[in-house]
């Protein structure tokens, strides 16, 4: 699945949004490009869970999602500021 994706703000969404992860059951490997030039992205293992990984403005990651992921959530750093996430989700 590929898609783009807005990180609210943490006032907005403290415990982050639900990442479309389209009809993916089995999560593979996600790469992903903050497409926002001040503000991190956190990609979350869920919804009020725990950051796994911090995407710069401007960068570009990719990495397994571990078998303890199922459904991974994004939230940006910022207090007052959005961000737009662009990303792929390849299937196990």
């Amino acid at each position: 699945v590929h898609g783009t994706q807005i990180a609210n703000d943490t006032t907005t969404s403290p415990n982050g949004v639900a990442l479309d992860k389209g009809n993916i059951t089995a999560l593979g490997w996600f790469i992903g490009k903050n497409n926002d030039a001040t503000t991190s992205i956190n990609i979350l293992t869920a919804t009020s869970g725990t950051v796994i990984v911090s995407i710069p403005p401007g960068a570009t990651v990719s990495f397994a999602i571990g078998s303890g992921v199922t459904a991974p959530a994004i939230r940006s750093s910022s207090s007052t500021l959005t961000a737009e996430l662009e990303y792929a989700i390849i299937e196990a």
